[in-house]
């Protein structure tokens, strides 16, 4: 005997539940680290635009059968997904890539110290504090202070999963079916890093490489790499996206927007000109249409204005980036045209992304979205900072949306040879995240130790030696902001608690 669900109710409680996810640690972060005489007045506008964000999406009603066909996907799907987010380091249960040497000192730090987080003598023996996009670890880093380290890294291990199954239930709702295949291209989805690393190095690579640093001033990073490497800007940028893409009414997608900035400013910056250009189309979403009638674009502007599009990305920025800008200073800018070839420029963007929408023009040539993504895609590269975050981390949100693309395009009964070369294609592509995987895999099984970091204070500075610790091989303006700098900003003057 079939049985069945109600669909609304597990559709209310996804996104409710996706929007309270992202919203939480902000308010975490106005609750400890903003001044007794602005906190409140934030905390209840920017909790009342939360409570109204929903209004964007129409809830689906309705029921779904469960049957054992499905329930078996279901099963296989969730196998896959726990694997898959097992092996990402996350908790420190297994081998770490070693990006996270840094994120595990972070959430250490905010366990250990009182919040804001301040150091006395954090490295070059000076006062810092850290100042770094943090956000995702506050829940966690809260009760693990009353649980202890081991705790902790089990509540950040149960914290990342819920945002995980929050991102996919998202992708699932998008697609409005659980596939396994569609998982396992969720999980795969990557560039053709394989071919460009072959074509540059002339040589094959050894299976566990990290094979996207083949050129590495362009680096459109797989969406494992995203998760193995950054959690904590990917998770929410995984939710946010999704949302966006999940809204049928202009009307809140400019709050739900602009709750990524803490996360990942890189994302929201590259997300800008789509988001501007669902402004001023016809309707929203991937499948928009744009009117080039200039007499309604004003129209169309003034009809996103009201009280969570204009409150909320006004409290965000009022905020945030004041609080990024302490270290700013100490952040160099560099434009990576002037050092990489014009041929392994346009190598790298055909091989990373641009090859996927050319075999999909067919379907695509009148969607203004899809032409959006890719330009941003291409210009991006030309305009990185010298820490190429803008590349590594800025891109996710459209690696996600290209991966949206090329399941509806395969889910079309037409373009039989264009499918079936864009399949060829996925599954060499699927190369890199399956290295990054393996990686894991092997290092763990191999009892390969992490070096131990715990900590971005005790890293002292004489000349003899050098810098010592956590910050010995990156820049400690991305982390730490010296006294000198907070003690004359607006953030630290006029928004922080003292």
């Amino acid at each position: 005997m079939k049985k069945s669900i109600d669909i609304e109710l597990f559709d209310k409680i996804l996104i409710k539940g996706s929007i309270f996810y992202l919203i939480l640690p902000i308010l975490l972060f106005i609750f400890f680290w903003l001044d007794e005489k602005v906190a409140p007045f934030m905390l209840i506008f920017l909790s009342f635009c939360g409570f109204r964000m929903d209004r964007s999406i129409a809830f689906r009603k309705g029921e779904y059968q469960i049957t054992k066909r499905n329930l078996l996907s279901l099963l296989v799907v969730i196998s896959l997904l726990i694997v898959w987010f097992y092996f990402s380091g996350i908790g420190r249960f297994v081998y770490q890539n070693y990006d996270h040497r840094y994120k595990n000192a972070i959430f250490q730090d905010l366990m250990t110290y009182q919040w804001p987080v301040h150091f006395h003598d954090a490295v070059y023996n000076k006062p810092a504090m850290l100042c770094y996009y943090f956000f995702f670890w506050l829940p966690p880093a809260l009760l693990g202070k009353a649980a202890g380290p081991f705790r902790a890294n089990i509540i950040l291990f149960l914290w990342s999963l819920i945002g995980l199954a929050l991102g996919y239930g998202l992708f699932v709702r998008l697609r409005k079916k659980i596939s396994i295949l569609e998982t396992l291209l969720f999980i795969f989805f990557s560039g053709l890093d394989i071919i460009g690393f072959l074509l540059l190095h002339k040589s094959f690579p050894d299976f566990g490489l990290h094979l996207e640093t083949w050129i590495p001033q362009i680096q459109v990073s797989s969406i494992t790499t995203q998760f193995y490497w950054s959690f904590n800007q990917f998770i929410p940028v995984l939710i946010g996206t999704f949302l966006l893409l999940s809204i049928d009414r202009k009307k809140n997608y400019i709050a739900i927007f602009s709750l990524l900035f803490p996360y990942s400013p890189y994302a929201v910056i590259t997300l800008i000109p789509l988001v501007l250009l669902w402004t001023v189309s016809e309707n929203y979403g991937l499948e928009s249409r744009f009117s080039f009638n200039f007499k309604q674009i004003g129209s169309k502007f003034r009809n996103a204005i009201n009280i969570e599009n204009v409150l909320t990305p006004l409290l965000i920025m009022v905020v945030f980036i004041p609080f990024f800008l302490i270290n700013s200073k100490r952040v160099p800018i560099e434009t990576a045209k002037n050092w990489i070839p014009i041929k392994e420029y346009l190598l790298a963007i055909l091989l990373e992304f641009l090859i996927y929408f050319l075999i999909m023009i067919p379907k695509f040539k009148s969607n203004i979205s899809g032409w959006c993504i890719v330009t941003v895609l291409c210009i991006i590269p030309i305009f990185c900072t010298t820490d190429l975050n803008m590349i590594l981390r800025g891109t996710a949100p459209l690696v996600l949306i290209l991966l949206m693309m090329v399941l509806d395009f395969l889910s079309e009964k037409r373009y039989l040879r264009r499918r079936i070369l864009l399949i060829c294609l996925l599954l060499i592509g699927a190369w890199t995240p399956s290295s990054e995987i393996y990686r894991i895999i092997e290092a763990t099984i191999h009892h390969a130790e992490n070096q131990e970091v715990l900590t971005f204070s005790n890293n002292e500075y004489t000349p003899e030696s050098g810098s010592v610790g956590i910050l010995t091989y990156v820049s400690p303006a991305q982390y730490l902001s010296y006294e000198e700098d907070y003690q004359d900003s607006f953030f630290y003057r006029y928004l922080m608690i003292r």
